[in-house]
C-alpha cells in the first residue's frame, strides 16, 4: 500500500498491482448481483462513456484523445520545467518519439512506453506519489489532462536526477455503505522500476475509470449494502490518511505547486 491508514480498521480495502489485475478481478464478477448497477447509472455526460462495455474497451486500449493530449501537455511541462532548472532536455525526443524505445512494449502494442536505461544497482532515494483519482464531473478533461502531464514531468525529472519514483491512483471513499462503512481503493500506475506508459495512463484519467470501472468495484466490495451515491470522496477524506495533505489532486492545481515547489528545490539542492 503506497499510504497509511491512521485507522485501518476504519477502511475496506483493496490494492491492484496493475490495471490488468483489476480489470481481471471486474471481469470474474460479472455476473455477481448487486443492489447497484454502474453499467446502467449515469450518462454520456457523467461517465464520458455511452455504455460499460465501452469503458471496459478504454481500460483495455486506453483513450485515443488522452493520449494525445498527454503527449502534447507532457512535452510543454518538460520544457517549462527545464528553463526553471536551466537545464537542457535529456533525450525527450529520443524517449517519447522513438529513437530509442522499449522493445518487449512496441512487441506487446505500446509504443508509447518511456524508454528505461539500465537498473542501477546503486540504491537510490524512493518518492511515492499517491494521486487522488476522483474528481467532481464539472472538472474539463483538459484540466486533468494538463495536471497529469505536470506531475508526469516533474517525476520524469525526479528520475532523470537519480531518483525512483512509485505512483498509484487513489480512491478513498467515506460513507460509501448503508451501515457507515468506507472504502480505499488503490490501482498501481508505477512502479519504482517500470517506465511510463501512456496507453495506461490515458485508460486511467478518463472519466468512465472512476465512473464505470472503479463504481463496478465498489459494487462488488458491497454487493448488498452500497448506497445509491456510492459516498463522498473530499478534502475531509484525506484525514485519515498519514500526509494526507500531501496527495495531489488531478483537479487542484494548488496540490500540484506544492509539489513542484518541493521537487525545484530537491533538484535545485543537487546542482
Amino acid at each position: 500500500m503506497i499510504v497509511e491508514m491512521k485507522n485501518p480498521k476504519q477502511w475496506k480495502s483493496k490494492v491492484y498491482p496493475s490495471v490488468f489485475s483489476l480489470m481481471k478481478h471486474i471481469e470474474a464478477n460479472k455476473n455477481l448481483k448487486t443492489n447497484m448497477n454502474s453499467s446502467r447509472n449515469g450518462g454520456k455526460d457523467f461517465t464520458g462513456v455511452d455504455n460499460f462495455d465501452e469503458a471496459v474497451a478504454i481500460l483495455k486500449d486506453g483513450s485515443e484523445e488522452i493520449m494525445k493530449g498527454l503527449k502534447t501537455n507532457v512535452k510543454l511541462a518538460i520544457d517549462k520545467l527545464n528553463k526553471e532548472l536551466n537545464t537542457q532536455p535529456e533525450g525527450y525526443v529520443a524517449d517519447v518519439q522513438g529513437l530509442f524505445f522499449d522493445v518487449a512494449k512496441v512487441i506487446e502494442g505500446e509504443p508509447e512506453a518511456w524508454y528505461r536505461e539500465p537498473w542501477d544497482k546503486v540504491k537510490k532515494p524512493r518518492i511515492k506519489v499517491p494521486i487522488m483519482g476522483a474528481y467532481l464531473s464539472g472538472v474539463e478533461t483538459e484540466t486533468v489532462i494538463k495536471n497529469a502531464s505536470e506531475i508526469i514531468a516533474l517525476i520524469k525529472a525526479l528520475e532523470d536526477n537519480g531518483f525512483e519514483c512509485e505512483m498509484a491512483m487513489i480512491f478513498a471513499v467515506n460513507n460509501v455503505s448503508s451501515d457507515g462503512q468506507d472504502s480505499y481503493h488503490e490501482i498501481m500506475i508505477k512502479n519504482y522500476d517500470e517506465s511510463f506508459n501512456f496507453k495506461k495512463i490515458s485508460s486511467m484519467l478518463h472519466p468512465s475509470f472512476f465512473r464505470r470501472i472503479v463504481f463496478r468495484e465498489m459494487e462488488i466490495m458491497f454487493p448488498k449494502t452500497l448506497n445509491s451515491g456510492y459516498g463522498q470522496s473530499t478534502e475531509q477524506t484525506l484525514k485519515g490518511f498519514e500526509g494526507g495533505e500531501n496527495f495531489l489532486n488531478l483537479s487542484k492545481h494548488s496540490s500540484i505547486e506544492k509539489f513542484k515547489t518541493k521537487t525545484l528545490y530537491t533538484l535545485k539542492g543537487k546542482k
